[in-house]
């Protein structure tokens, strides 16, 4: 089967544009936010700062944790469709928030608000399940999403870097700013401006499925019912099969490790050239500028699309779901491995430029084959198409509290590494966890 032969093809197209919206704005702080943290305390060391970047990543997924499995409930109840623009609305008012931020409470807050009121991969993730029935087209169909992410990964950065700090002498946004009066707003909120473009192109999707998107719930949503204990208990049973539970630990085991290792690529790419005392005593990171980050960041998700699009769909039709998920993972147990060292390049410029790269392409490699057949999997596991909301709503709440305890954990570790003159640690842990997903894969491989 090929990419012409999915089904619905429009509302794919329609849940894409919606779901790109959404990693854009999440990712454009990337780019920036060391710089962004550092500019509320130009006094905070480098391994503070990296603590601090951990607050502001898990706070977005800690929102999403409180409410993932509310927003995959009521989806099925009232439909997809009205809580996917409840979602959407709700990361326009967050992204306004963000950029009007003065200070970390303000940038951690505006950030659990922002995933507190959006369920939308859940429920995006659910639709695409219900437009296109399980055969060997779903496969591709659940790629369409983490694409979009890819893409947004490119853009995001990019726009990051590009919009932050207009009032810059090397920005080449400074005439405009001036011809347009905004110095003084820009002076004070120097980082708003990806903020602000972030919001308007989140609302340009809210328009867009408001008009476009079609609900897919197809039994009666009316509203709440009275049922028997024993019934309520028999729901759950049907719910959580043995099948359903093994699969959900995986499926939060993924993001404890790709979302760390999207947190600390791009503060450890930040951190200042350190120093080396040994095999595995070395400090620091690269001493990359926002822009440098922006760029290894864009070029990642670009070889993810061209992954996702040329390769996967190939090496899936030959080795099947479980196969591109079990042998992924050792993949992210090399990247892990190797990255840390890099910092040991710092001032060989050229050389870490050259190495960094295939280091990135090796997660992406990994990060692509992975993540689509997790969701696959996940939506597999449940036989009651009535619970399919539930059961990725309760996805998208493990996973979200994986990104909580991932990246504040990693975050934490690169912190105490580079104070003890051991930075890679944060990395090598990590790799820790994607041998856990290794195994964990072989006990669904069984199950199956």
């Amino acid at each position: 089967m090929s990419w012409r032969g999915l089904q619905n093809k429009d509302q794919l197209v329609v849940l894409a544009l919606c779901r790109f919206a959404e990693p854009l704005a999440n990712t454009s702080i990337l780019s920036y936010l060391y710089y962004l943290l550092r500019s509320f305390d130009p006094d905070a060391s480098p391994s503070v700062l990296s603590a601090r970047a951990g607050y502001v990543a898990v706070s977005f997924a800690l929102g999403q944790f409180c409410s993932g499995a509310f927003w995959g409930k009521t989806s099925d109840r009232i439909g997809r469709k009205p809580v996917i623009m409840i979602g959407t609305a709700g990361t326009v008012v967050a992204s306004v928030a963000l950029a009007l931020s003065s200070k970390l409470v303000h940038v951690v807050l505006a950030r659990f608000i922002a995933g507190l009121l959006n369920g939308n991969v859940g429920v995006m993730r659910t639709m695409v399940s219900e437009i296109v029935p399980k055969g060997p087209n779903r496969g591709r169909a659940f790629l369409i999403l983490p694409m979009c992410f890819n893409i947004g990964s490119i853009v995001g950065p990019i726009l990051g870097g590009f919009l932050s700090e207009p009032n810059s002498p090397n920005s080449s946004l400074r005439w405009l700013v001036s011809t347009l009066g905004l110095t003084n707003f820009f002076e004070r909120y120097p980082f708003a401006l990806p903020n602000l473009a972030s919001a308007a192109i989140l609302l340009n999707s809210w328009l867009l499925a408001w008009a476009l998107l079609r609900e897919t719930l197809t039994h009666p949503a009316g509203g709440y019912e009275l049922v028997a204990e024993g019934e309520s208990h028999r729901s759950r049973t049907r719910l959580l099969t043995p099948l359903v539970r093994w699969t959900l630990f995986a499926f939060a085991l993924l993001p404890l490790h790709v979302s760390s290792h999207m947190q600390l690529l791009p503060i450890f790419l930040s951190l200042p050239v350190g120093q080396s005392s040994g095999l595995l005593s070395f400090t620091g990171g690269l001493g990359f500028t926002a822009s440098q980050v922006g760029m290894v960041i864009s070029v990642a998700g670009g070889i993810g699309i061209i992954l996702q699009l040329f390769v996967f769909p190939r090496v899936q039709d030959k080795v099947g779901t479980m196969g591109c998920y079990r042998w992924g993972m050792p993949v992210f147990v090399i990247a892990y491995v190797v990255t840390p060292f890099l910092s040991r390049l710092g001032h060989r410029g050229t050389l870490a430029w050259a190495l960094i790269f295939p280091l990135t392409f090796l997660a992406v490699l990994a990060r692509t084959f992975v993540g689509p057949c997790s969701v696959v999997l996940l939506n597999d596991s449940c036989e009651d198409p009535t619970q399919l909301g539930a059961v990725n709503g309760l996805g998208q709440s493990l996973s979200s509290l994986s990104r909580v305890i991932g990246p504040l954990s990693a975050s934490t570790l690169l912190a105490w590494g580079q104070n003890h003159g051991c930075v890679g640690i944060a990395f090598w842990f990590l790799a820790i966890e994607a041998s856990l997903g290794f195994i964990t894969a072989g006990k669904l491989k069984s199950m199956s």
